[in-house]
């Protein structure tokens, strides 16, 4: 809260972050844009191909292809880069390895990198990926860079178009993890029992997992039905069900859908109601942490005497940890 800190912190971000960030916010849409293009083109389409040859198509494709991988290429380049600098620059490793959502980012790049060599190779007509787990891999890519680029957004001002509490909301989700976790740990638990009272495991465990989901989070009817049709020999004994299944039908209900999914609710109000209270200084924050990582990034010509520097912490830390 220190007007000198803030006084850095702007000028900071107006000097050259902002150009930074407002790049990787082009690069973002662009990747969408693409993607959502790559729809139509090889090898997601399957019936007619007699296009595939024409001159636009395969200059298309390559340019697109090639614009994906380089992006891919730079974002590993970039994670590595924030990873080294945590280490070898500002000394504080478990800020990086403590952190959850950078193991996310490097699961979206891992599948990134994936589906941009796939793409690359097969402009040699070479495909590392079947058709049916492609599909997956661009479907995970696609929606992670949606919510990457929603992301993006974060240290912009969006007053301007009437959105004022996008840092509040997104700070709120931030601070619901001890309640999702506890909000896991029933699902599976009721999960766990619904396979057992099921007793025919053979005929599909994820079944009965995706009907208790049915059930329990959307109210959905048949979900209901399929929980009252648990029961040791697999069979349906009426349309509601017998004493077990009523009564795990019921206990399930008013514990998950009543009292957790309402608790759920209360605490992303509260985090809400808190986040917003603070909504100034979390966007100072959030700005804070792009000026950090963009100096980060890596610099050319390469300062001499880094990869010594790093040597020296990582030895330094495996003799306290041996000692």
């Amino acid at each position: 809260r220190s007007q000198a800190a803030q006084a850095i912190l702007k000028y900071t971000w107006e000097s050259f972050v902002r150009r930074y960030h407002t790049l990787q916010l082009c690069y973002r849409v662009l990747e969408i844009c693409i993607l959502f293009s790559m729809i139509w083109l090889a090898p997601m389409v399957s019936t007619d191909r007699s296009y595939v040859t024409s001159f636009w198509y395969q200059f298309y494709l390559h340019c697109a292809s090639s614009f994906l991988f380089v992006m891919a290429a730079k974002e590993t380049i970039a994670e590595f880069s924030q990873c080294k600098g945590f280490l070898a620059t500002l000394f504080t490793p478990e800020a990086y390895f403590f952190n959850m959502f950078n193991y996310i980012d490097l699961l979206n790049i891992v599948l990134f990198d994936v589906y941009a060599l796939h793409m690359m190779l097969y402009l040699g007509h070479t495909e590392v990926l079947s058709r049916a787990v492609l599909l997956r891999v661009t479907a995970i890519v696609a929606f992670a860079r949606w919510i990457q680029l929603m992301y993006t957004l974060r240290p912009f001002k969006l007053g301007f178009i009437g959105v004022t509490n996008f840092i509040p909301i997104l700070h709120s989700f931030k601070n619901i993890g001890g309640m999702f976790i506890i909000v896991c740990f029933f699902f599976c638990g009721f999960s766990h029992a619904a396979i057992v009272l099921e007793d025919q495991p053979w005929n599909g465990v994820m079944s009965t997992v995706t009907l208790i989901f049915r059930g329990l989070v959307m109210l959905d009817g048949n979900g209901i039905d399929a929980m009252l049709g648990l029961s040791g020999t697999g069979s349906v004994e009426s349309d509601t069900g017998n004493k077990t299944t009523r009564v795990f039908l019921v206990f399930s209900v008013v514990t998950f859908c009543v009292v957790l999914l309402n608790l759920f609710i209360a605490v992303i109000g509260e985090a809400y109601t808190a986040a917003f209270q603070e909504g100034a200084a979390l966007h100072l924050q959030e700005r804070a942490s792009i000026c950090v990582n963009c100096m980060l990034q890596p610099e050319w010509p390469p300062r001499p005497g880094m990869t010594l520097k790093l040597l020296k912490f990582l030895g330094k830390k495996a003799r306290m940890l041996l000692a």
